[in-house]
C-alpha cells in the first residue's frame, strides 16, 4: 500500500472545515484524515492555558518531524517548553527569571 502525506494550510478555521466537508463528499475515507491545528506565533490564543498551548506546540513539533501529533518525544516537549519560555533565545530565560524575583 502506498502512503502519502498532504499538508494544507488555511487562514481560518471555517475554511478548513469546508475543505474537510468537501473531502468527505468526494468519498475520502475520513479514518485516514488527521487534522492538526498549528498555531502561528502572532495568532490570538485567548482562552487557552499555558499547559494547553504547550501540549498543542508539542504535537506540532511531532508533526513537523513526520510523526503523528500523539507520537511526541521528550525532545518535542523540551523544545516546545523552551519556545514558550523564551529559553531558546540566549539570556532570555535568565532575564525572565530575574524579572520575576
Amino acid at each position: 500500500m502506498i502512503k502519502s502525506t498532504t499538508i494544507s494550510v488555511y487562514s481560518a478555521h471555517p475554511t478548513a472545515e469546508e475543505a474537510v466537508k468537501e473531502l468527505e463528499k468526494s468519498g475520502f475515507d475520513m479514518k485516514e484524515l488527521s487534522a492538526q491545528p498549528i498555531l502561528h506565533p502572532a495568532s490570538p490564543c485567548t482562552g487557552k492555558s499555558a499547559r494547553e498551548l504547550l501540549h498543542l506546540r508539542t504535537g506540532e513539533l511531532a508533526v513537523l518531524a513526520g510523526r503523528c501529533s500523539l507520537d511526541i518525544t521528550q525532545r518535542d516537549y523540551d523544545q516546545a517548553k523552551r519556545e514558550m519560555t523564551g529559553a531558546s533565545i540566549p539570556g532570555r530565560r535568565n532575564a525572565l527569571l530575574e524579572a520575576a524575583n
